[in-house]
């Protein structure tokens, strides 16, 4: 009996040894790549509702204008991130993680890969649509001009604002991190 239990804790012993001793899979490139990506889209769509939040509060007159503009940049951050699964599942050589945040969000798209992707996704076709409505409900308004006047010039002062910024650089600082992990197999 003694030696019995004897060599089932040595049994035990040695398969949890043996599975410490083997590394866990590792995330491949194009799972990290997406991670980041996905961690940047919601960096954006944060900084999006926070600038329309702002709007809102400082100038009322613009709140609705603000939530069609979010909407369309909800929209067109939608139609990206869909573009970059798109590029990780056909040419993930396109993807660049080695030059920063910057250029790894704004990879090459060419209208070959949206007339592809088109055929194969219902819904980036739906998303390309949404982001053309949007921009013409926006731009077709009286308000645009004075909206895109106020952002540029009286809004950097606001504590709000900038706030929701410092809040966007340390999630991108932190994105930048984890870029540095994604690096393909040569």
């Amino acid at each position: 009996m003694a030696a019995r239990t004897v060599w089932r804790r040595t049994a035990t012993l040695a398969v949890v040894y043996v599975g410490l001793c083997v590394p866990a899979r590792a995330e491949t490139f194009p799972e990290c790549a997406e991670r980041a990506y996905a961690q940047a889209a919601s960096a954006s769509q944060e900084w999006q509702h926070s600038l329309r939040d702002v709007l809102a509060k400082v100038r009322p007159d613009l709140a609705t204008l603000a939530t069609l503009e979010m909407k369309h940049q909800l929209a067109l951050i939608e139609r990206r991130h869909a573009q970059f699964r798109y590029l990780l599942r056909t040419n993930v050589g396109r993807v660049h993680t080695r030059e920063g945040l910057a250029m790894f969000r704004n990879f090459d798209w060419t209208e070959a890969d949206a007339r592809v992707l088109r055929q194969q996704s219902s819904s980036y076709v739906a998303i390309e649509r949404t982001v053309v409505e949007l921009e013409r409900q926006g731009q077709a308004r009286r308000d645009w001009p004075a909206m895109r006047e106020y952002v540029r010039t009286s809004l950097n002062p606001n504590p709000q604002f900038q706030d929701s910024l410092r809040r966007l650089q340390e999630r991108e600082r932190g994105i930048e991190q984890l870029l540095k992990s994604c690096q393909p197999v040569a």
